[in-house]
């Protein structure tokens, strides 16, 4: 997937943060309960592009690492609650449950740790510049 955003700073090493223009939320029927809106993610900067603050930028999400990132942070913790119910020793239905959602909230602790350790492999890639700040100015 391509997405058009803009460069707000450039980090020293090379990658970007970037963000989403304001002008891409109008028409947004969510626009209203949007809450990505201001909101900025480091880009990976793969073929050393000479960026700067202010561009605008084509960035791409490899629908691969989209899909699998996906369900890593919500199906992985999603298929440990049942896993944890039917594993439990208990008798009770209550602390079935209970470590159910202990084996939900430790999958949710373990991707946490596997995405953090794997952050710059996951960033979107900029792919090529479309406009310079004076375009945007």
């Amino acid at each position: 997937m391509y997405q058009e955003v803009f460069i707000q700073s450039v980090n020293e090493d090379g990658s970007a943060t970037v963000g989403c223009s304001l002008n891409s939320c109008q028409g947004c029927k969510a626009s209203l309960f949007c809450t990505s809106r201001n909101q900025s993610f480091e880009a990976a900067n793969p073929d050393k592009l000479p960026i700067k603050p202010f561009d605008k930028v084509e960035i791409y999400l490899p629908p691969a690492k989209t899909v699998g990132s996906t369900l890593l942070v919500l199906g992985l913790p999603l298929a440990c609650f049942p896993i944890g119910y039917a594993l439990s020793p208990f008798a009770s239905v209550y602390a079935d449950a209970a470590v159910g959602l202990g084996a939900m909230a430790l999958c949710f602790g373990l991707t946490a740790v596997f995405t953090r350790s794997h952050a710059k492999s996951l960033r979107p890639l900029i792919t090529r510049i479309l406009g310079k700040e004076e375009d945007h100015a």
